[in-house]
């Protein structure tokens, strides 16, 4: 069957496509939707979430590092490509002017 669970977006860690899959990592929890991640960025807040790599995006309140090929954050690195960085370290940017 099908169920459903809210999810407050503020809580997701990162995003993380798997073929067919999405996975969602929140603290301590972890949900698969049959989705693609582009669909999924698109029907959270604007903003939120931003791409890192082609299969991830990461919340952008939780960065904790950004390095010249790597994002860390909740004590996890990821790879950051180039074609995404100018985007990420904008977005960081406008937070850190406010």
């Amino acid at each position: 069957g099908t169920a459903y669970s809210r999810v407050h977006p503020e809580h997701i860690l990162y995003v993380e496509a798997q073929g067919n899959y999405v996975e969602v990592h929140l603290t301590g929890h972890r949900w698969v939707l049959r989705s693609s991640l582009t669909v999924i960025l698109q029907a959270l807040p604007q903003g939120l979430l931003v791409r890192i790599n082609r299969a991830q995006a990461v919340n952008i309140l939780r960065v904790e590092h950004v390095g010249s090929y790597e994002v860390r954050l909740n004590d996890r690195s990821f790879a950051l490509s180039d074609r995404y960085r100018p985007e990420l370290l904008g977005r960081l940017k406008v937070l850190m002017n406010h």
